[in-house]
């Protein structure tokens, strides 16, 4: 994993481009082991656990899922055994801790760097950590990974807010280093985990917020800070030539020319945008929306700023004003389904030419890939994807060449149960990308498969 990522490819320079990966966590836990001579593991205990007082975390998985405290990880009324739920990687969903635990990390944050009057972090670390990296103008929010930044709620008060699950586990911890507040809120259940976590801390920060200053601060808003500008009118071939869809590693929007104007689905909203320019627009959910163009007027990027500040940039990754692509014959070799092998679960990619272009289709999405070299792509934003006689090399993985079907599945069935590919989750990424690519009715049959081994 670590001596894959050493000869991945990158399209963007560090700092120009966000995208959103675990990947940093691993690279630094690796550095911190090299450097230190010391595992991870022993690294964490002695340099944060200890000094935090933190005497309930670990990143050794057997140690803690061994417990007889430990909390097991469920999906509804099903728990997840102890193999479903060590990820391998060195830090990256690595942690297992305790409300109690945790509440000694936002202590330390409440305390600005302070535990027990001695010095845990430098002010000029948590001065760093606490700022937007490479704010954009308007911009009030960032998520990262570890800490988000978001400054538009309660008169832009600086809060902290970041949550992230594991295998039917979900943990989210908030902080006001400025008023003094902080929580953390963990729950062993998946199924809906993340809202009913997100309504208690909405009332928990309301409540506290109000006790300390008396009142709730309006929130900010974009809007506000705008300068009104009058609309335009923009011929329908410029609002056709802007349509289509745009990509990045969070959020996938497609943008349609209906009734003489652009909108597009912004967070489960419908967004109208009215012109201010030949490439900027705006809405009441999206007040600021820029598209970037090349030489000939394709468009590169779509930014969207909605009223939180949140900046979102996405690329452009096809549309109805394209022409058909090359379909070069040498792309046959690509085409078909890959694996990727997860611990004690699989999931599937498939590749397959869409309109005379390269695509590929993960379980939710499909990308056109750019050709840079032989056997070489990237995808609009920005991932590497290279291809060797039998496998497809992606930054999280190596996926290998299958040939997928009811009848494989039937007789991996007789050969014994144990395959990761009957884990229940593999037959659904199965199941999702045969139909993604248009084998429904074989989809269709192992779905039959999966519930005769239920019943």
């Amino acid at each position: 994993y670590l001596h894959r990522v050493n000869g991945m490819w990158q399209k963007y320079p560090v700092g120009s481009r966000f995208s959103y990966s675990n990947i940093g966590f691993d690279l630094v836990a690796a550095a911190l082991q090299r450097i230190t001579g010391q595992s991870f593991e022993a690294w964490m205990r002695e340099q944060v656990y200890r000094p935090l007082g933190m005497t309930r975390s670990t990143t050794n998985a057997s140690n803690a899922l061994r417990g007889e405290d430990a909390a097991s990880g469920h999906f509804g009324s099903s728990e997840f055994s102890f193999k479903d739920t060590v990820i391998p990687q060195i830090a990256s969903g690595a942690q297992f801790s305790s409300v109690d635990d945790m509440s000694c990390f936002i202590a330390m944050h409440l305390n600005g760097g302070l535990v027990d009057g001695e010095r845990f972090l430098e002010k000029r670390l948590l001065d760093e950590v606490y700022r937007i990296p490479y704010m954009d103008e308007y911009q009030l929010m960032a998520i990262g990974m570890g800490i988000g930044v978001r400054r538009f709620n309660y008169g832009g008060e600086l809060l902290l807010s970041f949550y992230g699950d594991g295998p039917g586990y979900l943990s989210l911890h908030q902080l006001f280093p400025g008023l003094g507040i902080g929580w953390v809120m963990s729950c062993n259940q998946s199924v809906n985990a993340f809202q009913m976590l997100s309504g208690v801390a909405k009332k928990i920060e309301e409540n506290m917020i109000k006790a300390k200053l008396g009142k709730l601060p309006a929130d900010l808003n974009v809007s506000d800070q705008l300068t009104p500008r009058p609309p335009v009118s923009i011929d329908a071939g410029t609002l056709d030539r802007l349509s289509g869809r745009y990509v990045s590693r969070m959020n996938n929007i497609e943008v349609k020319h209906q009734f003489g104007a652009l909108s597009f689905q912004w967070q489960g909203e419908p967004s109208q945008l009215t012109p201010l320019s030949g490439t900027e627009f705006t809405s009441k959910t999206t007040p600021f929306v820029e598209f970037s163009l090349d030489e000939s007027g394709r468009p590169l990027t779509l930014k969207v700023l909605p009223t939180n500040g949140y900046t979102t940039v996405l690329d452009y990754d096809g549309g109805p004003c394209d022409s058909v692509g090359p379909n070069y014959p040498d792309w046959g070799k690509y085409l078909g389904y890959y694996r990727f092998d997860y611990g004690v679960l699989c999931w599937y990619y498939a590749v397959n030419v869409v309109n005379g272009y390269l695509f590929l289709f993960t379980g939710r999405d499909g990308f056109r890939l750019q050709p840079y070299e032989r056997d070489l792509f990237f995808t609009t934003d920005g991932q590497s994807v290279q291809f060797t006689e039998d496998s497809m090399v992606l930054p999280d993985g190596v996926y290998m060449r299958e040939d997928v079907s009811a009848d494989n599945i039937r007789q991996l069935l007789e050969s014994g149960p144990e395959d990761i590919r009957l884990h229940d989750s593999s037959l659904s990424s199965l199941c999702g990308i045969l139909e993604r690519t248009g084998r429904s009715e074989e989809a269709l049959k192992i779905k039959a498969i999966i519930d005769k081994l239920s019943a």
